[in-house]
C-alpha cells in the first residue's frame, strides 16, 4: 500500500506541476498583452482659444519630433507618436543581449471651430507639443422651418 500511495503522490505532484506551468504560461502571455496595451496609453491634451487661434498643447515626453505625426482630419486634430528601438550588446563572437522597446500613443482631439489647414504650425520642446491653428471663417446658414 505504501508503494501505491507513493505512486499516487508522485502522479498528483506531476499533475499539479503541469497545472502550475500552464497557469504561469497563461499569466506571462496575458501580462505581455497587457503591457502592450499599456504602452499605447493616451496623453494629456489642453485645447484653448485666442481671438484668432486655436492652440492645442500635448504632453508627449520620451519622443523626438521625428517620432510624432500630426494630421488635420475634418474638425479633429490627430496626434500620433511611435518609437521603436532595438538595442544589442554585441561582442565579436555572439550577441550577448538584445532588447527591444516599442512605445506608441495616439489621440484624436475635437477642435472647437473650423481652422485654416494651410496656416497650421507646430512646435516641440521638452516633451510638449504645441499646435497653433488659425481660425477659419465660421460658416453659418439659417435653416428655415417648413
Amino acid at each position: 500500500m505504501d508503494s501505491n500511495d507513493n505512486k499516487l503522490s508522485k502522479l498528483f505532484e506531476s499533475s499539479l506541476q503541469n497545472v502550475v506551468k500552464s497557469f504561469d504560461s497563461l499569466f506571462q502571455e496575458s501580462a505581455g498583452q497587457l503591457g502592450h496595451l499599456l504602452n499605447q496609453q493616451s496623453f494629456y491634451v489642453d485645447v484653448y482659444e485666442t481671438e484668432d487661434e486655436v492652440i492645442v498643447e500635448a504632453e508627449v515626453p520620451g519622443f523626438r519630433k521625428e517620432h510624432i505625426e500630426i494630421k488635420l482630419i475634418g474638425d479633429h486634430l490627430k496626434i500620433s507618436a511611435e518609437y521603436n528601438q532595438t538595442v544589442e550588446d554585441v561582442s565579436e563572437e555572439y550577441v550577448s543581449m538584445r532588447s527591444s522597446s516599442i512605445k506608441k500613443t495616439e489621440r484624436l482631439v475635437a477642435l472647437p471651430c473650423s481652422v485654416q489647414e494651410e496656416k497650421a504650425r507646430a512646435l516641440y520642446q521638452d516633451g510638449i507639443l504645441k499646435v497653433i491653428l488659425q481660425k477659419g471663417e465660421q460658416k453659418q446658414r439659417k435653416i428655415e422651418i417648413e
